[in-house]
């Protein structure tokens, strides 16, 4: 007999004591091996965690420097390139640009 979850072995009343102590060991290296795959499981979560957290810093930062900038786009126009953006006055919104030498 098993147990459900994780197939430890369930010693019967009739066993000898010596497969008591073989099931007791048995069992013990089995949960040693479940505990041990769990800690490692924890571990690339927390690893997955902090490589997210550095992404999302990333990304942060660039909105915020592309936010500050005042022409952070690009475009090409008739070979001629040019740096644009937009501002906001008034309530109305500027579309601003200059052309790249």
């Amino acid at each position: 007999m098993t147990t459900p979850n994780y197939n430890l072995k369930k010693t019967e009343l009739t066993n000898s004591f010596t497969q008591w102590i073989s099931n007791d060991q048995d069992n013990l290296d089995a949960i040693d091996a479940a505990l041990k795959n769990h800690d490692d499981e924890i571990s690339e979560a927390g690893d997955e965690i902090v490589a997210n957290e550095e992404a999302i810093t990333a990304l942060v930062s660039s909105q915020t420097t592309h936010l500050s900038a005042p022409l952070p786009h690009k475009m090409l126009v008739d070979g001629v390139a040019y740096n644009y953006g937009f501002s906001q006055t008034d309530g109305f919104v500027k579309f601003l640009y200059e052309e790249v030498e």
